[in-house]
């Protein structure tokens, strides 16, 4: 665990997640280019992070019910 000072404020805590989503992505690329599988799952955990969030805007994550 390391000593580092904790955010405090709403828009810290957003900064930071973002930065760290943006850092997720580029490892994921780079992962990706060297191996075809892990080009195929980085492509999966994308459009799996695109319906959680993205996908809510257009109702394509809704739940169906059954018939």
């Amino acid at each position: 665990m390391t000593d580092a000072p904790m955010p405090t404020e709403a828009h810290d805590i957003d900064s930071k997640l973002a930065q760290l989503q943006e850092a997720q992505q580029g490892r994921l690329n780079e992962i990706a280019q060297a191996d075809p599988v892990w080009a195929h799952l980085a492509g999966q955990i994308e459009a799996l992070r695109w319906a959680q969030t993205e996908g809510s805007k257009n109702g394509s994550n809704q739940k169906v019910g059954k018939t």
